[in-house]
């Protein structure tokens, strides 16, 4: 199939699509509950008089029908089956392939926003943003114009405070970095707005103003005994263990970030050498790692042992056809969660995710006595200031970095 988003008769689509599932090794079982949807799917089609997929219809099918919206969660698993079904023809439209998981979710500029929502993203792009931050732009301003036009609103001149209110009620319970992180996408869309002559009035005043300091949380870490405890409880002798125990073992001994043990290609991997270089996603700096005699064992294991054959130029991929690598959303935490439970580790009131393990690195450094400027190369650090946050996990420390002096004899 061609890559296209031009619309296709929705049967034909289906056909096609069944074949690549097929073909991707997807179980009859689950084959059978998409074709189950797409039925359903086709005769809401043939209630709009239409006989082609688009990314509209699927959404409003999926409102009309289920009362679900395209990024939520926490549906019971038939309704999660339907909304993936949906994404499926979305993708496999738009890309002429699917993504496991998600990958990629269907966001959709409603038609009355779309004009100012690109006007906005693309003013966005010299300001050197991280391509990720500008997805979590995009996807939040996608959703909050759909909220829009599910309240009745077609103009950002009729936008409201409690319009804008009863959209952040939608992120009841979620972190207050998060909701902050919502308001200033919000309020930067609304105040290039009226910059730009598309509103009367700056409607970024409505925009309520939620503050999350970065550095408000105090770090954690993990103790030796229990980084110990917590890779034993891997069980290597399967190709999930021994993908996870590589992760684990990368984050433990180098603090690697979760994005770049995503990304991390098998060209960055050089056992002759037995170097691990890469350039960090977050700061675009190059940084190479000598390969630890365990690190360097267990990738050839999963590599060997453990990965499916896969076209992918990623170290870490699914174990589920179409073994691609982790959607760029992943955060690995569900790896770290499964064998701290394992483990018996208690997360009560600390932070239980992959990026424990760089401050467990950081916090094992500092008790060894390694300088702050030491510390800061290991992380990957392009400040030394972007380093002093970790050394909350380690106070008594600091007290030695103020008397540290080069050495000139040197």
């Amino acid at each position: 199939m061609s890559n296209s988003e031009q619309p296709i008769s929705l049967n034909k689509l289906i056909g096609e699509l069944k074949e690549h599932l097929i073909q991707l090794g997807y179980s009859d079982s689950a084959i059978s509950d998409f074709v189950r949807a797409w039925s359903k799917l086709e005769k809401y089609a043939a209630t709009k008089g239409t006989t082609l997929f688009t990314t509209e219809l699927g959404i409003t099918f999926l409102w009309d029908e289920f009362r679900i919206k395209p990024q939520e969660t926490g549906h019971d698993r038939s309704v999660n089956w339907i909304r993936r079904s949906v994404e499926l023809l979305d993708s496999f439209q738009k890309h002429g392939r699917i993504y496991k998981s998600r990958r990629r979710r269907i966001y959709v500029w409603p038609k009355q926003y779309e004009q100012a929502g690109e006007a906005f993203m693309a003013s966005l792009i010299p300001k050197g943003l991280a391509e990720r931050t500008l997805h979590v732009y995009r996807s939040l301003l996608e959703t909050f114009t759909e909220h829009l036009i599910m309240q009745g609103i077609f103009s950002l001149d009729n936008i409201t405070a409690p319009i804008i209110d009863n959209h952040l009620e939608s992120y009841k319970g979620y972190q207050k970095s998060s909701i902050a992180r919502c308001c200033r996408a919000i309020a930067s869309f609304l105040e290039y707005a009226f910059e730009n002559g598309n509103t009367c009035e700056n409607k970024a005043l409505c925009v309520p103003d939620v503050r999350a300091y970065r550095y408000a949380n105090m770090p954690s870490a993990f103790t030796v005994d229990e980084l110990k405890r917590i890779l034993l409880s891997v069980d290597r002798a399967n190709p999930q263990g021994k993908r996870d125990y590589a992760i684990l073992l990368l984050g433990v001994q180098y603090g690697i970030r979760v994005g770049d043990i995503r990304t991390l290609k098998l060209n960055d991997l050089d056992f002759t050498s037995k170097k691990i270089s890469f350039v960090q996603s977050k700061t675009s700096v190059a940084i190479s790692f000598d390969m630890l005699k365990d690190v360097g064992w267990a990738l050839i294991d999963y590599i060997k042992n453990g990965r499916p054959e896969t076209n992918s130029e990623y170290v870490f991929v699914r174990l589920i056809a179409p073994y691609d690598s982790f959607a760029d959303s992943c955060s690995l935490s569900h790896i770290i969660k499964k064998y701290l439970s394992r483990a018996g580790i208690l997360i009560e009131g600390r932070h239980h995710c992959m990026h424990a393990l760089r401050l467990s690195l950081t916090s094992r450094l500092l008790k060894n006595g390694q300088p702050l400027h030491v510390v800061s190369q290991a992380l990957g650090h392009e400040n030394i200031n972007s380093t002093m946050i970790y050394t909350q996990i380690d106070i008594p420390q600091l007290s030695l970095f103020a008397l540290e002096v080069p050495d000139v004899t040197a």
